[in-house]
């Protein structure tokens, strides 16, 4: 968890810079579960943008049949 918005874009930004140090293109990869409210997915979406982030990719992964 983040203590706010900032910290998020600072930490965001800091794997960003690592990322594209190795030769990577930044990206999200953004996995919730079917409780998550979109809310905080926004404010990651956000964070993402303004720390120069440009692809949000979101995941989702089947973990009970039918589930």
């Amino acid at each position: 968890n983040f203590e706010n918005d900032e910290a998020m874009i600072l930490f965001i930004d800091e794997k960003r810079k690592e990322m594209k140090d190795k030769g990577y293109t930044p990206r999200i990869h953004l996995r919730g579960d079917k409780a998550a409210l979109f809310k905080y997915n926004r404010r990651v979406i956000r964070a993402a943008a303004a720390a120069g982030v440009n692809e949000v990719i979101f995941v989702s992964y089947q973990t009970a049949k039918g589930g």
